[in-house]
């Protein structure tokens, strides 16, 4: 991901309510990478209902966001904020994530899904690639400044697990 866009999306996602990104890939090229080319950032009217522990999406943006992938041939990651605690999904995160990661698979033919938590203690990331659950990531890149690490934590809270390596080699980046 450019410079430029890692912090406009890290200014969308910071407030004192949880806010909401989408972010469009290349398609996936089986390097284990999926590299941002455009954001769709959600604005406060695009949303039924917000607040500082929990967003609810206006009905006609998942399909606009679904639509606008499809067309540009693309991988999405969802991106959203929690205004405190650690970085990691909440167990609604992941609740969410059992209905609406296998609709979006299915919609965008099998493309792989990621998705992102930020939280002022840093953010926590995991990829849907293939059939079954959800992997860790483990980089997130900004191109020629930095590369920033998942935290892991959502992982390790489903499986009992401390995090661990994975084969994805990093979310974002060139």
């Amino acid at each position: 991901m450019e410079d430029a866009d890692y912090r406009r999306l890290g200014e969308h996602l910071s407030g004192e309510v949880e806010q909401v990104a989408f972010l469009f890939t290349e398609r996936y090229a089986g390097d284990r990478r999926l590299r941002v080319r455009a954001m769709r950032l959600i604005t406060t009217e695009e949303f039924k209902s917000q607040s500082g522990y929990h967003v609810e999406l206006a009905d006609e943006i998942r399909p606009e966001v679904i639509k606008r992938a499809w067309d540009e041939d693309a991988c999405l990651i969802e991106a959203h904020s929690h205004v405190d605690g650690s970085a990691r999904f909440s167990w609604s995160d992941l609740a969410g994530f059992d209905e609406w990661v296998p609709h979006m698979r299915w919609r965008l033919q099998g493309r792989p899904y990621a998705a992102l938590v930020f939280a002022p203690e840093g953010f926590d990331a995991l990829v849907w690639d293939g059939e079954g659950s959800a992997i860790p990531v483990e980089a997130l890149e900004i191109i020629g400044v930095a590369t920033h690490t998942p935290t892991g934590q959502t992982h390790g809270q489903l499986t009992g697990e401390p995090k661990k390596k994975s084969w994805w080699r990093g979310l974002l980046g060139r």
